[in-house]
């Protein structure tokens, strides 16, 4: 199941990308979980990282696209953003936001399944993991897609996902060793964090959208290097 998010204004576009994306699944075998908004602010008021894919029209009421896909990535960089516009320069800037790719208006339906199959390969080579967690009552299984950080307290840990905390019985150190090659890293003793939710560095103080954490001047250096190769340039302190 391929979670895809549609923000479009137009709703003649609205139907002509729902019945070519309905196509593709009987044509392709895929299964999508398709999600509408009609603006881009409905899309960026609480949100949470869910959605695998999001074709996103430029030319849009209150904010454009390219505007609303700057504030998306900072709090989402690992979602697939394809770009749905009449104007190709447009969309060529969709690059300037880690944008897969554009798809040109009117849509047609074999000009946009090399697209979603691009973005498909892309998904697939990324697929979902997975950490098993002990519980008193048995086992639970946790997408490190949607793990946000790991706190430790004493014996346990608690597992803060984009919906709920969780808590289960473990070390911290053990879990780090676990996931130092799914893009985790300690930010200080007590907090592991997955790379992919962060959005700021402000001296010792680490930002995940709305949520603060330190970073401890023995895991600074270290911490900072690995967050760098994850976004591949310079970050800004």
């Amino acid at each position: 199941m391929i979670r895809v998010a549609i923000v479009e204004d137009q709703e003649s576009d609205i139907i002509i990308l729902k019945k070519i994306l309905h196509h593709f699944e009987t044509a392709e075998g895929e299964m999508f979980q398709i999600t509408l908004y009609h603006s881009p602010l409905a899309l960026l008021e609480g949100y949470r990282a869910v959605y695998d894919l999001i074709f996103m029209d430029i030319e849009l009421p209150h904010m454009n696209g390219m505007e609303a896909a700057r504030k998306l990535r900072k709090l989402d960089t690992g979602v697939l953003l394809i770009f749905v516009t009449k104007v190709a320069k447009y969309a060529i800037r969709g690059y300037e936001v880690g944008a897969l790719d554009y798809v040109l208006k009117p849509l047609e339906y074999y000009s946009f399944v090399p697209k979603v199959r691009r973005a498909i390969r892309y998904i697939n080579l990324n697929a979902e993991k997975y950490i098993t967690l002990n519980k008193d009552r048995g086992q639970r299984r946790v997408s490190l897609r949607y793990l946000k950080y790991v706190e430790v307290k004493g014996h346990y840990l608690t597992y803060y996902t984009v919906d709920e905390e969780i808590v289960a019985r473990g070390k911290i150190s053990e879990l780090e060793q676990k996931l130092e090659m799914e893009n985790f890293a300690r930010c200080n003793n007590c907090y592991l964090v997955n790379l992919r939710y962060v959005t700021g560095v402000h001296g010792q103080i680490l930002e995940l959208g709305s949520i603060q954490l330190p970073i401890s001047r023995t895991k600074q250096s270290e911490f900072l290097n690995r967050l760098t190769l994850y976004l591949g340039g310079d970050i800004k302190i």
